[in-house]
């Protein structure tokens, strides 16, 4: 886990947190990220770049796509934080699917063990 300040500086850009709050139902592809947030790809990629360097997203590949998801390192911390301030996007998120949002993605459940592997324990209570 990265310096404090280095993960709360990660976190604190809006649209790094839009991210990492759309991630809270589960892991996404790139391409699904970029149709939910609007975003050029090459501006999305800088973002993930960073939370991945600060210790928020773990990533994989899987073919020629690449997901990712909220490392496990991360899982207290932004727990602790949702508590207070409730992520407003998961639910978008969740109501689509890559087809939906013209995304040729295969969609693949995660496996267990796996950088990604789900964690419905990160929705808010």
């Amino acid at each position: 886990m990265p310096h404090p300040s280095e993960f709360f500086q990660a976190l604190a850009d809006a649209t790094r947190w839009e991210i990492v709050c759309r991630l809270a139902e589960g892991p996404r592809c790139v391409c699904e990220l970029t149709e939910c947030l609007a975003v050029p790809q090459s501006t999305l990629s800088t973002h993930l770049q960073v939370l991945r360097a600060h210790g928020v997203l773990a990533g994989e590949r899987r073919g020629r796509w690449m997901y990712y998801g909220i490392a496990r390192e991360a899982h207290p911390v932004l727990r602790a934080l949702w508590r207070h301030f409730p992520p407003a996007y998961p639910a978008a998120v969740a109501s689509g699917t890559a087809a939906e949002a013209g995304c040729a993605c295969p969609e693949t459940p995660v496996a267990e063990g796996t950088p990604l592997s789900p964690t419905p324990t990160l929705t808010p209570s």
